[in-house]
């Protein structure tokens, strides 16, 4: 596990364009600990996993190679039930605010009767643009489903999950 952790943790360094002193500077340990990560020598203490995967916005279980975290997976669709399933978004505004979602879709579904759009850290989600992210989930889509960036910088990514059991 740990050699899967540490291959992850390089590429993943590598790919955001850090160096092993930046990444330790924004975790306030040693460059050394990141050495020793990316060699395989030693493990982060669980207590900075998650600044870690915010860090490289992934997850924990991608850190260690559970998961494919850009990867749309089909499932069987929910046919309009809607109870097994999460909407995560996470949204960076234009100004470098951050705003991170979890909600049940169900609730997600009712939030939206009604209103035409809804604002979350900067980025603007349309009822339109909702019912095609239902559409792709009413289809057996799971996974991350939007990834978005306006005209001023604003990001967002759209994730679906479906709860496992």
């Amino acid at each position: 596990m740990s050699k899967k952790f540490s291959e992850n943790f390089s590429a993943l360094r590598k790919e955001k364009g850090l160096t092993q002193a930046e990444v330790a500077a924004k975790l306030n340990i040693s460059a050394q600990a990141i050495s020793k990560w990316e060699n395989g020598e030693s493990m982060p203490d669980v207590s900075l996993l998650g600044d870690i995967a915010e860090i490289f916005d992934t997850t924990i279980d991608a850190l260690f190679g559970r998961v494919d975290k850009e990867k749309v997976e089909v499932v069987e669709p929910p046919k309009g039930n809607y109870n097994d399933y999460f909407l995560r978004i996470d949204a960076v505004s234009g100004d470098g605010s951050n705003a991170k979602i979890n909600i049940p879709l169900a609730v997600a579904t009712i939030m939206f009767r009604g209103k035409s759009e809804i604002s979350i850290g900067g980025f603007t989600l349309t009822q339109t643009d909702f019912e095609s992210i239902l559409n792709m989930i009413d289809a057996g889509a799971v996974g991350p489903l939007v990834d978005a960036v306006s005209q001023d910088g604003s990001h967002a990514k759209i994730y679906v999950e479906k709860i496992q059991k």
